[in-house]
Formats: structure tokens, sequence, C-alpha cells
């Protein structure tokens, strides 16, 4: 930090803990798109993402092959995808537990 109490500005690069020994896969075809995980995620591990045409497009094949058509998105064409950063995780299953849907969204597997 500096003498201000200030800290540099995106530093949370460095500071990937990888310390969760299980951590959540995502389950498209479980998901109703809720984000009720992304909410309750203490270390934003859990990243929903809204993607347009060009975007998915240039996206990799791991994206186009996990994306859902987005819901209530008022006429624009967009997909929907939950991308999870792994080595964020601390392993705490609120996410897990959060999902409201039947068979679960999100179950953890090992690292």
């Amino acid at each position: 930090g500096y003498e201000d109490g200030s800290f540099e500005h995106g530093t949370t690069e460095y500071e990937k803990r990888g310390v969760g020994v299980m951590v959540p896969r995502w389950i498209e075809a479980n998901c109703i798109q809720c984000n009720q995980c992304a909410s309750v995620c203490p270390h934003a591990v859990i990243r929903p993402f809204l993607i347009n045409d060009e975007e998915m497009a240039n996206a990799p094949r791991g994206v186009k092959d996990h994306a859902l058509e987005a819901k209530g998105t008022k006429g624009e064409k967009l997909s929907f995808k939950i991308q999870v950063s792994p080595l964020d995780c601390t392993g705490c299953e609120l996410c897990v537990h959060e999902c409201p849907t039947k068979e679960k969204s999100l179950v953890m597997v090992p690292l």
C-alpha cells in the first residue's frame, strides 16, 4: 500500500489461491439463468456472461459448446454462459446450495 492507505488497482490477478480441493462445474442443461450462484459467491468464482453474436464468433470452442440461448433479453439475440474461475474457489459450496433447480446446475468436482 501507499502512505495514504490506498492500494494499486488490479492486484487481485496475483492472488489466485487455488486452495479449493473441490470446485464447481456448471451443468448448463439444468441452468435456469437465475444467477443466484454468482450472487452468493464470496470470491467471484461464478461469473455469468451475456454474449452477442460477434463475441460468440470469436470465442473459444469451450464457450461455444457450453452456452445457452439467453432468457429475458427483450428481443436481442444473446447467449448465456456461466464461467467458473477454479483458482479463486475456496470450496465453500455456497453456489451449489444456493442453486434453486431440482437437478443442480452446479456440482463440485476435483480441482
